[in-house]
């Protein structure tokens, strides 16, 4: 051990046996605890202060409280649900910040790039919106004589046919479909309940018609 030109003390092959010897010696320290060096330091509740970047990589656990400045790297693992205590304030930058933004726009309702995401709990009116194979629980409503389109197929083009409501409808009526094919040259009838079912078409002349159609040519 040697005393410099400062009055500091230079400390040459001196042996400690502990990180509480060496501290010992040192006026200066803050904090308490053992010698952490740089390689896979562990420290306990350590004050860091605000710095000008920070980089998680790996990070696990969960804090009750954590304030996050400049940074960067932020760790999934560890972060649970919480009534109480909010994560961040405002939105959610994914990539930079001239990126995907979520946010939360009011109670329930959240928003991508200031677009609402549609929620199943709630009534949203979906736009140019294409679904596929869903599954309709209760009904299907056509607002203000909609058109239901079916269609061609895209390589012939974009014409279709479809179905829609008379301008005044007396009552609510809904027909029922049958539960199986006709044969062919059945038509499409109804039991004047809503029932439809397939059956041979009539030819239109009536039983006594055809009778008399007979007697005429008999006697002609």
């Amino acid at each position: 051990m040697a005393i410099t030109t400062n009055g500091k003390v230079s400390i040459t092959n001196l042996q400690v046996g502990s990180s509480a010897d060496l501290a010992g010696i040192i006026s200066d320290e803050s904090g308490t605890g053992v010698l952490a060096f740089t390689t896979s330091p562990t420290f306990t509740t350590p004050a860091l202060g605000t710095p000008s970047a920070l980089v998680l990589t790996n990070a696990t656990g969960t804090p009750s409280a954590i304030t996050l400045t400049n940074g960067t790297g932020l760790p999934v693992s560890g972060i649970t649900a919480s009534t109480s205590t909010a994560l961040g304030v405002g939105s959610i930058e994914l990539g930079h910040a001239t990126d995907t933004t979520i946010a939360r726009s009011s109670a329930g309702v959240v928003t991508i790039e200031g677009v609402v995401v549609d929620t199943v709990s709630a009534a949203n009116t979906l736009t140019n919106k294409t679904l596929t194979s869903p599954t309709v629980g209760t009904q299907a409503s056509f607002d203000n004589q909609a058109e239901a389109r079916f269609l061609e197929a895209t390589a012939n083009g974009t014409n279709y046919v479809g179905f829609k409501a008379p301008s005044s409808v007396a009552s609510n009526l809904v027909w029922v479909l049958p539960s199986a094919d006709g044969s062919a040259s059945h038509v499409l009838q109804t039991d004047g309940s809503g029932t439809l079912s397939f059956a041979a078409a009539s030819s239109g002349v009536s039983a006594n018609d055809q009778a008399f159609a007979f007697a005429v040519q008999v006697f002609a």
